[in-house]
Order: structure tokens, then sequence, then C-alpha cells
């Protein structure tokens, strides 16, 4: 399906919605064949990836959303915290 987008699937359901139909003509090695495969599909990371890149004026922001890097309220140093504080992005 080139160009498809990817959609979020629960594939224990995916399975159990597959029994449940009993599609003819397959097997019940057939439905643990399909399931492995399921099973061993690669899986979707839900966390939200980014890192602290300089911007034009040279601060800190997020590469996701563009929330500039917390700023220390004692020391006025910039704070390159491991998540972001507005989108939730994980900094590598």
């Amino acid at each position: 399906m080139k160009g498809a987008s990817m959609r979020l699937i629960d594939a224990d359901a995916l399975i159990i919605n597959l029994m449940d139909r009993g599609i003819e003509g397959l097997q019940t090695d057939d439905f643990y064949e399909i399931q492995q495969a399921v099973d061993d599909a690669p899986t979707v990371d839900l966390v939200r990836r980014g890192k602290w890149q300089p911007d034009s004026d040279n601060c800190l922001v997020c590469s996701e959303c563009g929330n500039p890097a917390e700023i220390n309220g004692i020391t006025g140093e910039l704070m390159e915290s491991p998540y972001c504080s507005e989108c939730g992005a994980k900094m590598e």
C-alpha cells in the first residue's frame, strides 16, 4: 500500500477477530501462522522524540514544537531537561 498512512491497531483484537470469523479455507495451523506473523511484526514507539537545537536567535528550542528550553530562575542558565515541558518529547 504505497503512500498509505500508518494505522495503529490492537493486534490481540485482530487475532481474535480473525479466529471468530472462521475464514473459509483457513485451517487452525493457518491461524497460528497468522498469529505468529502479527506477533513478530514491529511495534510502534509511542514516545515522541526530539532534541534541543538552536533557533535563529541562538536560543535552544524543542525540535518537535519549537518551545524554548527552560531557564533556571536562580542562575539564569538554560536547562536542557530530558523532556520538553510543552509537548513532552523525550530529548535525545
